[in-house]
């Protein structure tokens, strides 16, 4: 092969890598950007389940004050039996 040749495959092998170097820079900025939306609307999801699950409890609080001080102070003597060990 003369040096022609060589210089040419080179040349060829270098646009090639450079080609597939831009690809796997586009699907990695694709990629992070589906990420970045899927973070965002499962942050969204439970930031609105949480604030729902706190309306829920201050109804049920509301309804039932009794259960809830009974639910509380059970709780409470649970977990000083815990840290008490």
């Amino acid at each position: 092969m003369s040096s022609d040749t060589y210089s040419s495959v080179g040349n060829n092998a270098v646009q090639a890598a450079r080609e597939t170097a831009q690809a796997a820079r586009d699907t990695a900025r694709s990629v992070s950007a589906d990420v970045r939306d899927g973070v965002e609307r499962v942050g969204h999801a439970v930031g609105t389940n949480g604030r729902d699950a706190k309306a829920r409890l201050e109804v049920a609080v509301q309804d039932n004050p009794l259960l809830a001080i009974g639910i509380a102070a059970a709780a409470g003597y649970l977990f000083g039996m815990l840290r008490s060990r």
